[in-house]
């Protein structure tokens, strides 16, 4: 079966980027980013649709084509996502592009007078079946923890030295229900 990417040409994704960038992510207006496509979507362990994907453009190629990071959709995915669904997906997506910034909060740049950037992993991962909480709801150690995980990463963000810290890089998995099986989202 053959892949294929293509650019988001009709600014959909750049549209639902933008005010998320400004209102949550005010350091990624330093770069540029590509928003596309790909059809059919791609599949991580155990067969898992992925809904989106973020990765950071070589060097070679931020040079030559002027992008920073790629945002990747899968078309199939988006097209059945509600207005919020979408909206979190893209948040989700941006939350992995990372921007080096200083102690006064602008951007690092390396010796090529690029935006140091990198991608960061998901620093929570919860893994159950939507039947479970469906059948038992969230039991309170699951609970407690994600609660304490989101605690801290609030923390992080008004200390430079915890947030470096704790740098490594999901909340969750949200599973959607989809036309064509189950959709399962990282947050």
């Amino acid at each position: 079966m053959s892949v294929r990417h293509w650019k988001d040409d009709t600014g959909e994704l750049e549209k639902e980027a933008k005010p998320i960038i400004e209102e949550s992510f005010p350091e990624l207006a330093a770069v540029n980013i590509l928003f596309t496509f790909r059809d059919p979507p791609a599949k991580a362990g155990a067969g898992k649709v992925v809904a989106g994907t973020c990765r950071a453009i070589s060097a070679r190629d931020r040079d030559l084509f002027g992008y920073d990071f790629e945002i990747c959709m899968a078309e199939a995915v988006w097209g059945q996502l509600l207005r919020r669904q979408k909206k979190r997906l893209t948040w989700h997506e941006l939350r992995h592009a990372r921007v080096d910034l200083d102690e006064d909060g602008n951007p690092v740049l390396d010796k090529e007078e690029r935006v140091k950037i990198w991608v960061e992993d998901h620093d929570i991962d919860v893994r159950t079946f939507h039947e479970e909480i469906e059948e038992f709801g969230m039991d309170r150690e699951l609970n407690q923890l994600t609660t304490f995980f989101v605690k801290t990463r609030r923390k992080a963000k008004e200390d430079v030295n915890l947030r470096k810290r704790l740098r490594r890089p999901v909340l969750g998995t949200i599973v959607l229900d989809g036309e064509e099986g189950d959709i399962e989202l990282d947050f």
